[in-house]
């Protein structure tokens, strides 16, 4: 839950992934108990459980992931979301698009891995 503090669902660019993100935001919010895999995946709409599978072994292959490790993901993920996000509205005209650049440019200035890192330690 803590690397959710840094990074949302609107961060992932591919839709399941950001939708898979969200899903598991609000199982963890309606579920006090330690997390677990097979309870949070039967919660998952058909279509997502593969998706989730895939994840999960993918995952697994990080048995030496880190604190320092996790924010490095972490940092990168949200430092492309943030070059993504600047690219995308750069070519769109309008206020609210020159804004979102605005904002997508200050939060990638304002990027910080020891901070992330604090965070995450938390």
């Amino acid at each position: 839950e803590q690397v959710f503090k840094i990074i949302t669902p609107e961060d992932f660019s591919i839709p399941a992934l950001a939708k898979l993100a969200k899903l598991f935001l609000e199982y963890a919010k309606n579920n006090d108990q330690i997390f677990s895999f097979n309870s949070f995946t039967s919660t998952l709409p058909a279509e997502l459980k593969p998706v989730a599978d895939e994840l999960f072994l993918y995952a697994s292959g990080f048995s030496d992931l880190n604190k320092e490790k996790l924010s490095e993901i972490v940092f990168e993920l949200k430092e492309r979301s943030c070059r993504h996000n600047i690219s995308h509205f750069s070519t769109i005209d309008g206020n609210d698009a020159e804004e979102k650049v605005r904002l997508y440019s200050e939060m990638l200035r304002k990027l910080d891995k020891s901070e992330m890192e604090k965070l995450l330690r938390t």
